[in-house]
């Protein structure tokens, strides 16, 4: 990539950040790291880092709820033992990230650093970053990150006060950051609140100055501000845990929606027919990881013909491009993999026909995922998969399953959405979608309560769906 200049690398990284491929973004942003930055650039280096660590905080916050509440239950002590080391493994994420832009930030961006809001940005960077660390460090690693928090809180305090615009969001934002620190890792409520109060009383002097640019998040600002003052892995051998423990913790990592590690969890009981608990767990598990992926194509493959459109030099139309098929290729690995589970071990193992329906609709539906992006024979190998098996699936649907069983119902939304979206064949599409419907009103009083709320849900979705389909700009529903 060494063809591109700061410019284009900063519109590659706002890509990055429109697909939410942060750690993607990160890597662009380092390549402009050289020289000092602008206002622009070092937003787009804060947000790429902000993302990325929110989310591990947010994990972490999660499980740290979910292990004090299953020590409250006194459940079993290997499950215990797994959510602390799942803990330690988020933690030693969080703390590589950390730590990765500490450095950067101290080493490379403050030392190129000529303007004092650069300067106060970067110091508050360096404090915030180490008081995320402080969050779960233990003794002498927290005493560390706290000291150098503290530090570099204070150096930027006394630069903003005495060189600073306090007209400037980023003054405000000092203040908050510095205030909350003081409160919940240095446990000085009086210090916090007097230091929130004292900015936000100087920022309503300066709020009639205030550019208007800035003026929206400078009253967010102050609003923060205001409310401050006024409320206070390490990997195991894992075979000693039974099919329920290994559903737990599979569990676990959908709330924190660590949906890769959902997969590795599911796979160790895929040895024996799923239940319809654990189906839909396993559904989940693959539907949010292909559907983020999904999403970024789409994303990605709206910029690539707005880019077109606006004649923007080949280079980085070239560079677009590369980097929507990396995605793709993501995305088709996700698929495989699912649909060789499917092939070698689900469907085999299924005895149940509502199990085989299920994983024949899946198998329907991953092929239709790759149809959606593959060309010449991948395409046409990927259609001819999807047809079988929706038709294999219809089929078993409708000499097992009533017309009102969710997963009837669901099949005949995603093979409609197939028929309409991939095959380009309405007629047929509005055909299924509408049998399915109407032969469900006509049972839909015979539902028992379980499945009734699914029941309904997708045949609202038949419905928009048939609606949707006189209008050929409007996109079908697909959410089974």
């Amino acid at each position: 990539m060494n063809q591109f200049n700061k410019e284009e690398y900063l519109f590659l990284a706002k890509i990055a950040q429109q697909t939410e491929r942060f750690n993607d973004m990160i890597e662009f942003v380092k390549q402009i790291d050289e020289l000092e930055l602008t206002k622009e650039e070092r937003n787009t280096l804060q947000s790429a880092y902000n993302n990325v660590i929110g989310i591990k905080r947010a994990e972490l916050r999660v499980l740290q709820e979910i292990e004090e509440r299953e020590s409250n239950r006194q459940n079993d002590g290997q499950v215990l033992l797994y959510i602390k080391n799942y803990l330690i493994k988020i933690e030693k994420e969080l703390q590589q990230k950390c730590q990765e832009i500490i450095i950067l930030v101290r080493d490379k961006l403050l030392q190129n650093a000529k303007q004092t809001e650069s300067k106060v940005f970067y110091l508050k960077m360096i404090g915030d970053y180490n008081r995320y660390l402080a969050e779960f460090h233990l003794e002498n690693d927290q005493h560390n990150s706290i000291d150098q928090a503290k530090e570099a809180y204070k150096e930027a305090v006394l630069m903003a006060q005495t060189k600073l615009s306090p007209t400037l969001p980023l003054y405000l934002r000092l203040m908050l950051n510095t205030s909350v620190f003081i409160c919940d890792i240095l446990s000085d409520v009086e210090g916090a609140r007097e230091l929130a109060k004292e900015s936000y009383e100087k920022g309503i002097l300066f709020l009639d100055h205030v550019k208007e640019e800035n003026i929206k998040d400078y009253q967010c600002l102050l609003q923060l501000l205001r409310n401050q003052f006024r409320n206070e892995y390490i990997k195991l051998i894992m075979n000693k845990f039974s099919r329920e423990e290994f559903l737990f913790l599979a569990k676990i990592a959908q709330q924190t929606e660590r949906f890769n590690d959902m997969i590795e969890f599911i796979k160790h009981f895929l040895d024996q027919e799923l239940n319809k608990d654990e189906r839909s767990i396993l559904s989940a598990a693959y539907k949010n990881v292909v559907g983020n992926k999904r999403a970024e194509l789409r994303v990605l493959t709206a910029i690539e013909q707005k880019e077109s459109r606006k004649q923007t030099d080949q280079y980085t139309l070239n560079y677009i491009r590369n980097y929507k098929h990396k995605i793709e290729g993501e995305l088709k690995n996700s698929c495989a993999e699912i649909l060789n589970l499917i092939d070698s071990t689900l469907y085999p193992n299924a005895k149940q026909v509502d199990s085989k329906v299920f994983y024949l609709k899946m198998k329907g539906d991953y092929n239709r995922y790759l149809a959606e992006f593959l060309l010449d024979n991948e395409y046409h190998a990927a259609v001819e998969q999807a047809t079988q098996a929706y038709k294999e699936a219809d089929v078993l649907a409708k000499s097992n399953l009533s017309t009102t069983s969710p997963i009837r119902l669901g099949l005949h939304l995603n093979q409609s959405v197939f028929y309409y979206e991939i095959l380009q064949n309405a007629t047929e599409a509005i055909r299924i979608a509408n049998d399915a419907f109407e032969q469900a009103i006509a049972q839909v009083d015979t539902v028992n309560e379980e499945n009734y709320k699914d029941c309904t849900l997708i045949m609202q979705l038949l419905r928009d769906n048939l609606t949707l389909w006189n209008n050929p700009e409007e996109e079908a529903n697909d959410d089974q």
